[in-house]
């Protein structure tokens, strides 16, 4: 059963608490249950609190559950934590991409979902291994990304889409380009802050979703 006060401070993402609660022999939340907490919706935290949910705060509190003893590397639904947690990150960020051109065209490592996503690979989660599929973290969220254009903006996929304004969609391949800048800026935040990790991709697997991987880039 869910400890109430362990719950709360990982929603929270409140390291200080986390320390304190360790320090005083509280019962620890497994690996899944903390980061689900930890990925909880923020309808689950109080307004108050929710301010505090920073990346740093979120890393933070990740490295005082690693001292503690949590291991973050397990399976969540089937899949690695690396891979739950990229899917919980495309889940919030595919739509983004369609509506900041800006952050399409340049990358958005500063958006809220990549830069919490990049605080548990800084944070002791590992983002090297690969799902039943063999895809590694990255060419999962190609795929997810692919998914939610065929589902939801379609029309930007066709190859003869032009945006005609500013403000209008921009094409997938574009959308690929900013996903692809994000999604290589969590792994090279996984390789810094892993040294004891394996640091480079050994396997040659390539996602099938987009042109761009398949001409060669590495997952």
């Amino acid at each position: 059963m869910e400890n109430t006060e362990f719950a709360q401070a990982l929603r929270r993402h409140h390291a200080l608490r986390v320390r304190e609660l360790a320090a005083a022999g509280t019962e620890m939340p497994d690996g899944q249950e903390a980061i689900m907490l930890l990925t909880s919706s923020s309808d689950d935290v109080d307004a108050a609190d929710f301010r505090y949910r920073t990346p740093s705060a979120l890393e933070n509190t990740l490295r005082e559950l690693h001292k503690a003893g949590v291991d973050l590397n397990v399976e969540i639904n089937g899949e690695p934590a690396s891979h739950y947690l990229t899917r919980h990150m495309m889940t919030e960020q595919a739509e983004m991409y369609f509506a900041d051109p800006s952050a399409t065209l340049h990358g958005d490592d500063r958006s809220e979902p990549v830069r919490k996503l990049a605080a548990f690979a800084r944070g002791g989660v590992d983002f090297f291994g690969r799902d039943a599929q063999g895809r590694g973290f990255m060419a999962l969220g190609m795929d997810l990304l692919r998914a939610n254009a065929e589902l939801r903006h379609p029309e930007t996929m066709s190859p003869g889409y032009e945006p005609s304004h500013a403000w209008d969609k921009p094409a997938f391949s574009e959308v690929v380009d900013g996903a692809w800048r994000d999604l290589s800026f969590v792994k090279r935040e996984a390789q810094r802050h892993a040294p004891a990790m394996k640091q480079t991709i050994t396997s040659k697997t390539r996602c099938r979703s987009t042109e761009k991987v398949q001409d060669g880039m590495e997952i």
